[in-house]
């Protein structure tokens, strides 16, 4: 039995504002990085991150070295609705808003990816990255985004899509999978959801 536990990123300002923040590169806030000094992270074989600096910030704070990055791990490309709310979207593209509305799941950000994009990119992480430390029954610490460690919760535990909306992954909290090897087979199990770091 070993765990996976996967952390999103602490507050940011676009966070704050509620703005659509995906590969722009918010700075996270440091009032809250300094709330990490007086908590004790999973002590873990291997770190994951997104390369955005919210992430990077955020696990350095928590004192983990040997970081390794993965693209895949950043969250969608809103396109041009990055660093927008979904008010001013409202305002300035009515109709694609109107059509993300219908389809959310299916919908491609104007000039962006589609959630079904950053599945393919989650899909592809587990695959190339974190299926060789699973096999040697690892612990496992990723360091990601709402969107990422959504998809990953949903292709670990082999769900559908539409349960992506049923998952609310807080700022600077982890979540935590059990995960067990039984002839071959490997089951996921949720331990903990948005437990508090500090």
């Amino acid at each position: 039995m070993a765990n996976i536990f996967l952390l999103r990123h602490v507050r940011t300002d676009a966070n704050l504002q509620n703005r659509l923040c995906g590969w722009s590169d918010s700075e996270p806030l440091e009032a809250e990085l300094g709330k990490l000094d007086s908590i004790s992270p999973p002590n873990v074989d291997k770190v994951f991150c997104s390369p955005m600096k919210r992430c990077t910030c955020t696990a350095e704070s928590l004192g983990y070295g040997g970081i390794e990055t993965s693209e895949s791990l950043k969250e969608v490309n809103f396109g041009k609705w990055e660093l927008m709310t979904f008010n001013e979207v409202e305002k300035e593209y009515p109709d694609q808003a109107r059509k993300y509305l219908e389809s959310p799941l299916d919908y491609t950000f104007p000039e962006g990816e589609s959630l079904n994009d950053l599945r393919a990119r989650i899909r592809s992480f587990i695959k190339e990255e974190l299926i060789g430390h699973v096999t040697k029954e690892k612990d496992v610490l990723i360091v990601g985004h709402s969107g990422s460690l959504r998809l990953l919760l949903i292709e670990l535990l082999e769900e559908d899509m539409s349960l992506f909306w049923k998952f609310n992954i807080h700022p600077g909290a982890i979540s935590s999978l059990k995960y067990y090897i039984c002839d071959g087979q490997t089951s996921f199990v949720i331990d903990s959801i948005n437990a508090k770091v500090w």
